[in-house]
């Protein structure tokens, strides 16, 4: 058990190692790219195992695999040189830090990219009918209607769907791609109706019937499909700081490293194979 554990750690820090670099790489190859001296570029932290001097810049590979660094002239201290960080323009500094968090977003899509190759197809977030006894006659909302955006929020796939569902008001407004095109759909009654099985287990329910309709994966569905979810998680991650800061979620639900760690293992325990 404390080996499986560790094993999980060990990925864990790997993963943080090559999130950090990949962040590091983008403000190197911007920083070259836009004319700023770059004194060495840092693949790791700590004793340096290989390093290279290669015009200005020292390249190394370093003992601890927790990171990277790219060190610019000028960065954290007064420089004379004219191609020093800190004599750059305003707008080749925002390019240059900016570039860093557009490296972590492009390794995502990556990796989204690589999860999704092995996929066979994708579920749309359709409309499969409607619940009866909720007087849906006047919705103009119809089965088969896929939701293209719920109250402005774009919807990218099944989950959002059900996402938004949860979080709207009585009165939603939708905009749905039907027979090809766009229908717009706006205040919607659709109010949570609370239901009682026959455990007595009361569950609160709108009217909509979410369906499960799959298209087929091909290329350019899963070059489409890793964008959106790219961009969901972002959304996402804006979502939960805007929740923080409305007070709807407090700091202890906040969670960092080691629930990471032990999200990794959780999930890899559970996987058929490494």
């Amino acid at each position: 058990m404390l080996g499986s554990v560790l094993f999980y750690v060990v990925i864990a820090v790997l993963i943080f190692g090559v999130l950090i670099a990949t962040h590091e790489l983008g403000h190197f190859a911007t920083a070259k790219l836009l004319g700023v001296q770059v004194n060495e570029f840092a693949v790791g932290m700590g004793p340096a195992l290989w390093k290279k001097e290669k015009g200005e810049t020292l390249y190394s590979i370093r003992a601890l695999p927790i990171g990277g660094y790219c060190a610019m002239e000028g960065e954290d201290e007064e420089s004379d040189n004219p191609r020093a960080f800190g004599r750059a323009s305003g707008w080749k500094k925002i390019v240059i830090l900016c570039a860093g968090a557009f490296m972590n977003f492009l390794t995502g899509f990556v990796l989204i990219l690589i999860l999704f190759s092995q996929a066979t197809g994708f579920v749309l977030p359709t409309i499969d009918g409607f619940l009866e006894g909720y007087g849906v006659e006047d919705s103009g909302l119809q089965p088969g209607d896929v939701v293209y955006s719920l109250d402005g929020h774009r919807i990218y796939n099944y989950n959002n769907l059900t996402f938004f569902l949860g979080r709207a008001g009585d009165t939603l407004d939708f905009v749905v791609l039907r027979d090809g095109e766009k229908v717009r759909l706006d205040g919607v009654e659709m109010p949570l109706q609370a239901r009682t099985d026959e455990e007595g287990k009361t569950t609160y329910l709108r009217w909509i019937s979410v369906g499960r309709e799959i298209i087929p994966a091909t290329l350019g569905s899963k070059l489409l499909y890793s964008w959106y979810n790219s961009l969901d998680f972002v959304r996402t991650v804006w979502i939960s700081l805007g929740d923080l800061v409305s007070g709807v979620v407090g700091l202890r639900d906040l969670s960092g490293e080691v629930c990471i760690v032990t999200t990794i293992s959780q999930v890899g325990t559970q996987s058929d194979t490494v």
